[in-house]
């Protein structure tokens, strides 16, 4: 993790720790509160910069960080994006690596109720981008995100400069964060992507059952309720005590959504009434577990017929 300010301003330049001279003749002040920083360069602890009075900045890069990878993809003409997979575990990819064509960059302009990172425009069609430090997507962004209906990735920024970091390699000296940024998939992720939506609603019509999830209340400061699906085809887990003994279930969010025959989910049903008034909130969600491994060729074939399906409207 990065801890320590390795960042200052000289005469207005960024400069790293390694660039000026021990103490207070280093001659910097701090990016974010612009208040005098010392440089401590000793022989035991990492090399960084300290503030000499203002013990209320946290400034550690986060900012800076954000800036710069902003600025960067602003400039490139290209970008790479990742894989979007079905499953990992036996690995059903939807579509590979590519790289694009950047012919557009906006910053920070919002979309509907949400406001991205960066907008990209490339051939007619918009991609969202998120760079992402100290904070992931939470279900409130991805919301938004869904809301949008526009492509978007996530890039790891701090995970690229951690491992630049552990070889000493302040990234704004070299182009290897612009490498890892522009040029690699290995730090990205898509956070939303249409055409798996769309293949979901497919599979949902033709195969999908329906799991009503429960929610466990915990009496527990320190634990959240546990959100669960009362019935797991492929029984992720098992009950260990009480009534439901040896029953299956799985829970939300780390088991269901982050399984290959998850389907999405809904918020409530509307039972036995006419004038259209929800009376009976049942939230389940929808899956094909039931349908067994073997069925990880029908869902390659679907994925197939619906990328032909993309590639001649693109045409």
């Amino acid at each position: 993790m990065i801890e320590r300010l390795i960042y200052g301003l000289q005469n207005g330049k960024l400069v790293t720790i390694d660039d000026v001279q021990s103490g207070l003749s280093c001659g910097c002040v701090c990016p974010n509160c612009k208040s005098k920083l010392i440089a401590k360069k000793g022989n035991i602890r990492e090399h960084h910069f300290a503030h000499i009075n203002n013990n209320d900045c946290f400034w550690r890069g986060e900012s800076l960080i954000h800036l710069k990878s902003k600025e960067i993809i602003s400039n490139s003409r290209t970008i790479k994006l990742p894989k979007l997979i079905w499953s990992y575990n036996p690995e059903i990819l939807i579509f590979d690596e590519v790289t694009i064509t950047i012919d557009k960059v906006t910053l920070e302009r919002k979309v509907n109720d949400f406001i991205p990172d960066i907008i990209i425009e490339s051939k007619g069609r918009k991609l969202l981008i998120e760079i992402i430090y100290s904070h992931g997507v939470n279900n409130i962004k991805y919301r938004k995100i869904r809301k949008t209906d526009i492509p978007a990735i996530g890039i790891n920024v701090k995970d690229i400069v951690n491992s630049l970091f552990k070889e000493k390699d302040y990234f704004f000296n070299s182009n290897k964060f612009k490498t890892e940024l522009i040029n690699s998939a290995k730090y990205k992720f898509w956070i939303y992507n249409p055409e798996l939506i769309k293949l979901r609603k497919i599979l949902k019509s033709k195969y999908a059952e329906r799991h009503v999830i429960q929610t466990l209340k915990s009496n527990n400061v320190f634990f959240d309720d546990m959100i669960y699906s009362e019935y797991c085809p492929i029984a992720k887990r098992t009950w260990q005590s009480g009534i439901l003994k040896g029953e299956s279930y799985a829970k939300l969010y780390e088991d269901c959504e982050n399984c290959k025959y998850y389907l999405g989910r809904d918020e409530y049903e509307i039972i036995g009434c006419n004038s259209g008034v929800v009376i009976d909130k049942k939230p389940a969600i929808y899956c094909i577990g039931h349908l067994g491994s073997p069925f990880d060729l029908d869902i390659r074939n679907v994925i197939n017929k619906h990328k032909k399906k993309i590639r001649q409207n693109k045409s």
